[in-house]
């Protein structure tokens, strides 16, 4: 925890982040990590929020516990302009919405809207599957629902574009959103996509950080 918080060394302090999310007791632990996800370095508040997501699904799993990962920090990172402070606030921000909790949901409407279907039109499924999960709760569909519309939509290229239209549409039509911004192309995306997850429908379900 001293690490974390005092050494000068960044390598030292997302050392320290990624260690940390294996605590026994991670009560104790998710303070120091939430103030972590305001470091400097971009290396550490990645590992920091990646640990965060693992302890989220590690709480909702043990209610009992009372472990609280709050999800306001990681909301206004999906309008960050860093590519890995976006990717692991979807980790984390999929994981937290699975009870589909409605002010959750509608404060991310509210606060990212824009950046959500920007990122939902990445054409890079891998990029783009855990925003078109929390596009499709905000809009009142079912997992099972977003995963059909996905594999229906989201692997097919429709003049030079893929097409996710089924879920982009319910969820704008759901917040009566207007959706006009042009489809973000491979050249837009970003170049280093870092520690992607891996098939997004799985990456939750993994035990490792």
């Amino acid at each position: 925890k001293k690490a974390l918080s005092d050494a000068r060394d960044p390598k030292d302090r997302a050392m320290a982040a990624e260690v940390m999310g294996y605590a026994a007791d991670k009560r104790v632990v998710v303070q120091d990590l939430m103030v972590a996800v305001y470091d400097p370095e971009e290396t550490v508040r990645n590992n920091a929020i990646r640990a965060l997501a693992v302890i989220a699904k590690f709480a909702r799993a043990n209610p009992e516990l009372g472990i609280v990962v709050s999800p306001v920090p990681f909301i206004d990172l999906l309008n960050s302009l860093v590519w890995t402070d976006r990717n692991k606030a979807l980790f984390l921000l999929a994981e937290l919405t699975r009870p589909r909790d409605p002010k959750l949901l509608r404060m991310i409407a509210e606060r990212a809207m824009p950046s959500l279907i920007e990122m939902g039109r990445w054409q890079n499924l891998g990029h783009a599957g855990f925003a078109l999960q929390i596009l499709g709760r905000i809009a009142g569909l079912s997992d099972t629902e977003i995963s059909s519309a996905i594999a229906r939509g989201g692997s097919l290229l429709v003049d030079g574009a893929i097409r996710r239209d089924s879920v982009l549409e319910e969820a704008a039509q759901g917040l009566r959103l207007v959706r006009a911004a042009p489809l973000v192309t491979a050249d837009d995306e970003p170049a280093d996509p870092g520690p992607v997850q891996q098939g997004c429908k799985h990456a939750l379900d993994a035990d490792v950080l």
